[in-house]
């Protein structure tokens, strides 16, 4: 895939990401400035211009996350080996309970916006009233959230006596109770008071969204409401093609870092993840005799539980992280018994299926011994010769597991992005070829 050849932070720009839209001819405007770089990239763009979008941002490795029943918001995600980057597009600004309400305000915005740090941004009075519409009608929005509040105080700031331009007076007129006016509530914002506009706020938000229920069935139809709830209620199921979670198996010898990798590549993933410990061998722990002995029979139990946790998680849509896996028992095994040990090894290898990626992370023992200590070279090495063997005559059958070997001799921050690139690999594929499917 494509890297996206620009991000969040560079010299040039405080939304580099963005500059992959200067060279083509499309309208379009930032809805809202993102907080960090965690945060999505609101675009607001014509309708005509969409498709040609569309291509631009998969040219650049972003990839779309189907989404069903909300109104004209199209979802695309992008890794540049450092950081995702998700951005919603809009080409209509409609509120209310499923985007129920037309405002018919996204041509005005458009055409009002102006460049900001080469940055098409809608105008502060644009941005003021779509900020406030999302938190007092949409779903999930939460009218009393402070830094959404510190916000909108400063862009009534910044509007002055422009507050209700380019016709969002007749717009709001539609919805808006007539005990909470647009300039009442542009007067509170003006004041500062963030307790009088919490409670203005979260008073006004059922009056509206009841308000856009109506006013959007007399616009589009009982047919239309009907069709995206339905859509709404049975997005998950249209999803889970596309979104269902990885199984991603981690394999290393001691102090080849994987615990560390697996809280860098958790942390930078955009979405949830699981991570589930399969370690086969660290069992007994001040235990008697007796549980000691009992142990090998319950440690294919324990591997098929463990993956079962993961599966479970990976039909919820998660990405799993297996720390360790059934492959370990390919190492050779040592003291007494190696032959009887070999056919119960052979045994805990088949405990579980085959992982959608298996991570070996390599070094030479020598260097591992150096990092932990608790191997010696010789044996670091014995293990990365037999399991890394076993795994990679694993690939390649009925297409699980696919393998990636990863030079662990590298800086954990570039560890960890090798690896979330060889994921992310997979789940756009995934993402793109299973996720589609039905109307929106």
């Amino acid at each position: 895939m494509t890297d996206i050849v620009t991000q969040l932070e560079t010299e040039s720009g405080r939304w580099p990401v963005l500059r992959i839209l200067e060279d083509v001819s499309i309208r379009w405007a930032l809805l809202r400035p993102p907080r960090d770089h965690d945060d999505d990239l609101d675009l607001l763009v014509a309708s005509e211009d969409l498709e040609r979008l569309v291509d631009v941002l998969g040219r650049h490795g972003f990839v779309e996350e189907p989404s069903y029943g909300r109104g004209s918001h199209r979802f695309f995600v992008g890794y540049d080996g450092r950081r995702f980057t998700k951005i919603d597009v809009v080409t209509t600004l409609d509120f209310g309970p499923l985007h129920v309400w037309q405002s018919a305000m996204a041509d005005a915005c458009l055409s009002a916006s102006d460049m900001d740090d080469r940055t098409y941004r809608v105008s502060p009075s644009d941005e003021l009233w779509i900020t406030l519409l999302h938190l007092l009608a949409d779903d999930g929005a939460d009218p009393t959230e402070t830094h959404r509040l510190a916000r909108l105080s400063k862009l009534a700031a910044a509007a002055g006596g422009t507050d209700q331009s380019h016709g969002w007076e007749r717009a709001l007129a539609t919805i808006l109770p007539p005990t909470v006016t647009g300039e009442r509530l542009f007067q509170a914002l003006l004041n500062g008071d963030q307790a009088e506009l919490s409670e203005l706020m979260a008073t006004a938000r059922p009056l509206v969204r009841r308000r856009c229920l109506h006013a959007g069935r007399v616009q589009r139809g009982s047919a239309w409401f009907v069709r995206t709830a339905w859509l709404r209620v049975t997005e998950p199921a249209r999803q889970w093609r596309g979104r269902r979670g990885l199984l991603v198996a981690v394999l290393g010898p001691d102090g080849a870092g994987k615990s560390t990798l697996l809280h860098l590549a958790g942390r930078t993933w955009p979405w949830a993840h699981q991570r589930v410990y399969f370690g086969l061998w660290p069992d007994v722990r001040n235990g008697s005799s007796f549980s000691a002995m009992l142990w090998p029979l319950r440690r294919p139990f324990r591997a098929m539980f463990r993956y079962g946790i993961g599966l479970l998680a990976s039909v919820r849509g998660r990405l799993v992280l297996f720390d360790r896996y059934t492959y370990d028992a390919a190492a050779p095994p040592t003291g007494r018994f190696q032959g009887l040990k070999r056919m119960y090894f052979a045994v805990l290898l088949h405990c579980a299926p085959a992982p959608d990626l298996v991570v070996l992370l390599d070094a030479p023992g020598e260097l591992l011994f150096a990092r932990k200590g608790e191997m010696d070279p010789a044996t670091l090495d014995a293990y990365r010769k037999a399991v890394f063997g076993h795994v990679l005559r694993l690939r390649g059958r009925a297409g699980r597991p696919q393998v990636v070997t990863i030079d662990a001799t590298q800086e954990p921050s570039r560890v960890s992005a090798d690896v979330t690139a060889a994921i992310w690999e997979m789940a756009a594929d995934r993402l793109t070829h299973k996720g589609k499917g039905g109307p929106r």
